[in-house]
Parts: C-alpha cells; structure tokens; sequence
C-alpha cells in the first residue's frame, strides 16, 4: 500500500473514532439542534397530514414519489440529529456506537420496505412495529436528558425555550410512532382498514396530534389499545404544557428581579 493510501486509511479510521466519541456540546450548538429538530419535525408533520391532500390537488404522475423521497430525507435527517443529541448528552461511547448502528441498519430497512417505488410493508410489518418500537426508546431516553435540561436551570435562555419546543414535538412524533405499532399489528384498530406504510403513519399523526392537543380522534370504533394510548398522551402532554408553563412563570419574575437588582 502507498504512503498516501495510509494516510488515507489513517485519516478515515481517525475520522470514524472521533465521530463516535462523546463530546461537550456548547449551549448555541445545542440550541441549533434544538431549532433543527423543531424546522425538520414542523415540516414532517404538516407533510403526513395533508400529503395525499396536496397530491389530489396536483395529480401529476410521479409527483407523490417525488414528495415521498422528500419524506423520507426528512425522517433521516431527524433521526441524524437525535444522535447527535444523544452522542452530546451521554459519556460512553458504546452507547453512541450501538445507537448509531440500530438507527442506520433500521432505516435501510424502512427504506427497503416502505420506498416510494416499490413498497413491501405489508409483508413484514411486525418487523417495522419492531423497529418503531427499539427507537421509540431511543426517543424516550433522549427526551430524559433534554427535559433534565428544560426544568433544571434557574433561569430562562434561548437553549432552554428551543429544547421545550423541540421536546413537545419529539413526545408528539413518538406517540405516533406508537399509534403507527398499534396499525402495523392491527390495520383495524380505528374501526376503518388503514394499509400499512404512509397511510398508517399520516392516521397515527393524526390520533397523536389531537391527543396531545387535548381533543379526541374522531373515530367511531376504536380498540381498547387506541383508546388507552389516546388517553395517556393526553395526560402527558396536558401535563408537561401545565408544568411548563408554571416553570417559566416562576423563572421570570426571578430573572427580572435580578436584572432590577443589578
């Protein structure tokens, strides 16, 4: 092998160890996640929703697949940042490695499995479910460290206001991801057939996001696991607003007092 050749291996191995180091990661980096997360998942949402929508609308051939890509360069990108939240917050390294290689490996296969081009969810939607469920907890155990970061400091700054945004809507696109489990094993679980792959996905935004807003799906029939995921969230999210806002105006009378003493 030439010199350059191992340099160019050198420098490829040096890459990939400092990339899964853990590193301290400044309050204004921390802040541009936060802020990328919310931009990605703002937009991520609104498409689930009204995709089908739009394309009736605009019923051009190809068009679906096209905004279908964009989806999911989307999805990939939020799932970059939640690593890079988690590779910020935790010290150990073999947690930032399996995350990474879970989170890789799995979107391949829901690329494979739900592409624009040629689906085949329908045939191994249990292994989806698998997969929403292994990273709903990786969600949940970021979602840790960042409310610890909300609630702890003892006064208000810009990092705290983005990572209680980004944090309700992380909660939001977790709970339906949890919906979207419960459609993948049973396609009948709203009372109404809903095929596998972006047809359960845009139904779980939708149950998660009237959930969480305190409102009730308009669904007729609905399962027992529907019923009890709707109403859990619901007391979650109605009760992480309440504290929020109960925390912030506890922060700024305290700040302004300071600022006056000053």
């Amino acid at each position: 092998m030439t010199p350059s050749g191992d340099t160019l291996v050198e420098t490829i191995e040096e890459g990939a160890r400092e990339m899964f180091e853990p590193r301290e990661i400044s309050p204004a980096v921390r802040t541009r996640q936060y802020r990328g997360i919310f931009m990605v998942l703002f937009v991520v949402l609104v498409l689930g929703l009204l995709l089908d929508d739009i394309l009736g609308l605009f019923p051009f051939p190809g068009l679906r697949r096209i905004f279908m890509t964009g989806h999911f360069v989307l999805a990939a990108l939020y799932v970059l940042l939640v690593w890079k939240l988690l590779r910020g917050f935790v010290k150990s390294r073999a947690v930032i490695v399996v995350a990474f290689t879970f989170i890789v490996s799995s979107f391949a296969a829901i690329l494979v499995m739900e592409n624009p081009f040629y689906p085949i969810v329908g045939e191994m939607s249990w292994v989806l479910a698998a997969i929403h469920a292994v990273f709903i907890c990786i969600e949940a155990y970021v979602m840790c460290f960042v409310l610890n970061e909300v609630f702890t400091p003892h006064n208000l700054t810009t990092n705290n206001l983005w990572g209680a945004v980004s944090l309700f809507f992380m909660f939001t696109i977790a709970c339906a991801e949890a919906f979207d489990i419960v459609l993948l094993l049973d396609p009948m679980a709203l009372g109404i057939y809903v095929a596998p792959g972006f047809p359960s996905f845009s139904e779980s935004l939708y149950c998660s996001i009237s959930s969480v807003i305190g409102s009730t799906p308009s669904f007729s029939t609905t399962t027992h696991s529907v019923r009890n995921l709707v109403a859990l969230e619901g007391f979650i999210g109605n009760l992480y607003l309440v504290v929020l806002l109960g925390r912030i105006i506890g922060i700024v009378p305290t700040s302004a007092g300071k600022r006056g003493a000053s």
